[in-house]
């Protein structure tokens, strides 16, 4: 797995904007100021490792009403904003930025084309079909004696 090195903060560990929380970060917040190591699954970093002395903290995103997004999406919403002429960027700006994202990405309602009975039955008869044609474009050309 890829991985990171940062410090850990005092609101928990920070990764792609991200703030990352778990229960083992407690103990440690305040009493550590080197880095720390943090795996991730570029697929799904809606969950990271950080490599302590005393093992290995699994954290999930602080927020847990965020959407699990892969990282090239996160990659993306951050260019999307640099390239909109924004410096800073936080996590509620990137999610934001995947929400507008995604619901102008999402597939449209499908149109329902299945023919309707009652329709075909109105039309006229095709000629050598049933009854006579009444459509004055359909009618046989008459000749002339």
């Amino acid at each position: 797995m890829p991985s990171e090195q940062r410090v850990l903060q005092r609101d928990g560990l920070h990764l792609f904007h991200i703030r990352y929380w778990a229960h083992g970060v407690r103990w440690l917040t305040g009493r550590e100021s080197r880095k720390f190591t943090r795996e991730y699954d570029p697929c799904d970093p809606s969950r990271i490792c950080a490599m302590t002395e005393d093992g290995i903290i699994g954290a999930r995103p602080a927020d847990l009403t965020r959407p699990a997004i892969p990282l090239w999406e996160h990659r993306a919403a951050r260019r999307a904003l640099r390239e909109a002429g924004r410096r800073s960027v936080d996590e509620e700006l990137v999610f934001r930025t995947i929400e507008a994202r995604r619901a102008h990405l999402a597939p449209l309602p499908m149109i329902d084309v299945t023919p309707d009975t009652a329709a075909r039955d109105a039309l006229p008869a095709r000629k050598g079909e049933g009854g006579p044609c009444k459509c004055p474009l359909l009618l046989p050309i008459q000749q002339s004696r």
